[in-house]
């Protein structure tokens, strides 16, 4: 019952903000081997908030109209999609044509991350609210918790898998954890 809902609503919060942060490692030098300044690392990064700011009006309604479970599934599945996309990012000629369509595509995959993980976080919320009103803000705070600890992981993991597998690996193995999750 309870403890299978919120061991899945932390490992949810755990996946998605392992999706946030796997990039750091990896994209600086992806975007510079596509002779891409610095300034095109950081655009790429802020599509992940921009999509959580463009987007938040709507993760009520969606709460409201179709409720918390498919608001969490939506946002699990297109945070999965965006990583699955995102690992094949690096396979796009390094030409002037390339690189620009690995740019826009990969704003467009972090903007679909941060509208993603903004369903996650409104729906957990949501969930934890409704469902265990006498213990609400010591599970949000333990959300939190895997929160910031897929945060930290990501960063890590990122930088160990693209060592033992390539560019896709952290993409990929976190794309299947995500997918698996929904």
């Amino acid at each position: 019952g309870k403890l299978l809902i919120m061991t899945v609503l932390c490992a949810i919060a755990f996946g998605a903000n392992t999706a946030y942060s796997v990039v750091a490692p990896i994209l600086p030098n992806t975007v510079k081997s596509y002779s891409l300044t610095d300034i095109f690392t950081a655009i790429i990064i802020s599509g992940y908030p921009l999509g959580m700011i463009l987007f938040t009006p709507y993760f009520g309604k969606m709460l409201n109209t179709i409720g918390q479970k498919k608001t969490l599934l939506i946002g699990v599945v297109s945070m999965g999609i965006s990583m699955l996309v995102f690992g094949f990012l690096d396979r796009f000629p390094k030409d002037d044509s390339g690189k620009w369509l690995f740019f826009g595509i990969a704003v467009v995959m972090r903007v679909l991350m941060g509208f993603g993980n903004g369903c996650v976080n409104s729906a957990t919320s949501s969930i934890i609210a409704f469902n265990y009103p006498e213990s609400m803000g010591f599970l949000i705070g333990l959300q939190q918790i895997f929160n910031n600890a897929g945060m930290l992981i990501g960063t890590l993991l990122g930088g160990v898998l693209l060592g033992l597998g390539g560019f896709y690996v952290p993409f990929l193995v976190n794309a299947v954890v995500l997918l698996a999750l929904a």
